[in-house]
């Protein structure tokens, strides 16, 4: 299916979305992270959609979802004409109430039919100040950078974010929820958090939530590495694991959490600011790495793409760190540590282990 040309409600009402938005399918979940990734022309209808489907799956007791349906549907058969469009409701009834994912569903669709259509916005008057439209009209803002590319960032609270390569961090201006400081990140990011204690500042990641008050933090949530790491520098935070509100850890300065995406499991320990902050100071920092690992970082650090011949088997693991080096000159010395010959055609290396 052509998904390239949805609205937000056709996300919204595509069984195959909303199984990846409730993480009911594994499949649906890897197809849809993929093509997010693959097409950031749809963010803002993809954000709009699970803002919709957030809001909508908050437990509403079934007599209030059908009274908000049937309220809606009379308004829109009253305000809006659909001679060019369609949008087939059927009051709910006994027989015709599947689920109550159902009536979720059918009533995101309304409210976008009624945030989008210039007749209903003057039914919905500015002193209708509800949550919904609220996200929809906050301007989503997303700041990604490329590979070899760092970044800092300054919000209106006096937070900061330090933005690693190949990295992206999304928020509303200046934060749609009123009851916290939400940021959406995908990669890796060093934060510098304001203190506000009625205003929580939240990092979600695929796996990953941390929550903090007032403090400063690194987390490492890179789709193509096995583990998603958090690295709590100064004071305090909760790590929420897989949207799983038992499955919680605390962590104090210098403590640092790893979840493997694979195995699900969690590991808690210390950290070496060293090793894990190396990147904020354009340092490159390996210690006992995966030539593997060692190609991922350094197509992402250097925007190349590396080609690979004759690699052997049982690779010795790697320890050594590049401070502010070019790339020819990492590839120097890994050649002598590693013994395979190269070559840099543009952005292209190509790494040859045969004699």
């Amino acid at each position: 299916m052509d998904y390239t040309k949805h609205t937000a409600e056709d996300f919204v009402s595509d069984d195959s979305f909303v199984r990846y938005f409730f993480k009911e399918n594994e499949r649906d979940h890897f197809f849809w992270e993929k093509w997010i990734d693959e097409h950031p022309e749809k963010y803002r209808e993809i954000s709009t959609a699970k803002q919709l489907l957030e809001i909508l799956s908050l437990g509403l007791p079934q007599n209030e979802l059908d009274e908000e349906l049937n309220k809606m549907k009379y308004h829109i058969d009253e305000k809006i004409s659909l001679e060019n469009r369609s949008l087939m409701i059927t009051p709910p009834t006994v027989s015709n109430r599947k689920t109550k994912r159902n009536n979720f569903l059918r009533i995101a669709a309304v409210l976008i039919f009624i945030l989008t259509s210039a007749t209903v916005v003057i039914y919905l008057t500015r002193e209708s100040k509800n949550e919904v439209e609220d996200a929809i009209q906050q301007e989503l803002i997303v700041k990604r950078n490329s590979k070899g590319q760092k970044s800092l960032i300054q919000l209106q609270d006096g937070s900061v974010i330090r933005l690693n390569s190949n990295s992206e961090i999304s928020f509303y201006e200046n934060f749609s929820n009123n009851d916290a400081r939400i940021v959406e990140l995908k990669g890796e990011a060093f934060f510098e958090v304001t203190t506000n204690p009625n205003k929580p500042f939240i990092v979600n990641t695929e796996y990953l939530s941390v929550k903090a008050l007032g403090t400063s933090f690194n987390v490492n949530a890179y789709g193509e590495s096995e583990a998603l790491k958090v690295s709590l520098v100064t004071g305090k935070v909760e790590v929420n694991i897989d949207n799983d509100i038992v499955n919680k850890s605390i962590l104090e300065p210098g403590d640092g959490l790893s979840f493997n995406r694979r195995s699900k499991m969690v590991t808690k320990g210390k950290f070496d600011p060293e090793i894990i902050l190396a990147w904020r100071k354009g340092i490159i920092y390996f210690k006992d790495t995966s030539w593997e690992e060692i190609v991922i970082t350094l197509e992402r650090w250097f925007d190349v793409e590396f080609e690979v011949k004759n690699t052997p088997r049982n690779q010795k693991l790697y320890s050594g760190q590049f401070n502010n080096q070019s790339l020819e000159l990492v590839l120097e010395s890994l050649s002598f540590s590693k013994d395979f010959r190269y070559r840099i055609d543009g952005k292209k290396i190509l790494i040859d282990f045969s004699q």
